[in-house]
């Protein structure tokens, strides 16, 4: 933000990258600033590498990294609050969940951190923590369940820190659960997913699988949804019980989820 703020195209550019103005640009290390220069590669637990030792997507591993590299998600929900998952500096990269953000721009971004660094944080405050403050600074400052704070909801759902809504009542989607689910190997599947949103804003649908920690590790394996409909089709091809959630997002990033089990026999 400094750097956009100050807009020193023939000095240090305004980008996203730290580190890279300290290198010499005729080295291969300058190719490689940290912690935007290589978004798209993966590392062993699933996070997005920036840096060989800094991850994008919030875990429980994060805890037995050293200071700098536990900022990565941090680093990068800032990046997907300001500027989307798609601009034109890095074009398309990817999130931790697989949904897109819209960024809110440079400007709105900045005064919901600072709001957020000066007003609500402390030297104690955690990843779950942070994302209750920064929720609060974008309702204090453009109001609740607006494009802006649900764009902040939205870029943490994307570095896979979520949670209870601080300001519960808004006007999300609502979504029904299905109930517990319990099918035969191999049987089709057509499960229609009810939802509905109070402004009649279009909704997208997506299905997860969810390991033991309730962390999201991609879609059920033979079963698809239909992002405008809800309509869950296909067959699960092997035998267990598997933990799944729903989420519906409108068309101003507002996201309602649930959860339920799925028995496959």
């Amino acid at each position: 933000m400094v750097e956009s703020y100050a807009n020193r195209p023939s000095g240090d550019r305004p980008d996203y990258l730290f580190g890279d103005y300290q290198f010499d640009r005729s080295k291969p290390s300058y190719s490689n600033p940290w912690p935007m220069a290589n978004p798209g590669r993966r590392v062993a637990d699933g996070g997005l590498l920036r840096d060989p030792k800094q991850v994008s997507c919030w875990s429980a591993q994060l805890a037995g990294l050293s200071r700098e590299w536990r900022s990565g998600p941090a680093d990068y929900f800032y990046y997907l609050l300001a500027a989307g998952s798609r601009s034109p500096l890095l074009g398309a990269v990817p999130t931790c969940d697989g949904r897109p953000v819209t960024g809110i721009g440079n400007a709105k971004a900045e005064k919901i951190w600072y709001r957020a660094l000066t007003a609500h944080m402390n030297v104690n405050t955690d990843y779950r923590a942070a994302r209750i403050a920064t929720l609060r600074a974008a309702a204090e400052l453009y109001g609740d369940h607006g494009v802006e704070y649900n764009t902040v909801n939205s870029a943490w759902a994307a570095v896979s820190v979520r949670g209870a809504d601080p300001f519960p009542g808004g006007s999300a989607p609502r979504l029904t659960n299905p109930g517990d689910q319990s099918t035969r190997m191999g049987s089709p599947v057509n499960l229609q997913i009810e939802a509905s949103d109070p402004r009649g804003l279009p909704l997208k649908y997506t299905i997860e699988m969810l390991d033991s920690n309730m962390e999201e590790v991609g879609p059920p394996a033979g079963l698809s949804i239909d992002a405008s409909t809800g309509l869950i089709t296909g067959a699960l091809a092997a035998k267990g019980t598997y933990q799944v959630a729903l989420t519906v997002t409108n068309s101003i990033a507002e996201a309602t989820n649930t959860w339920f089990q799925w028995t496959v026999t």
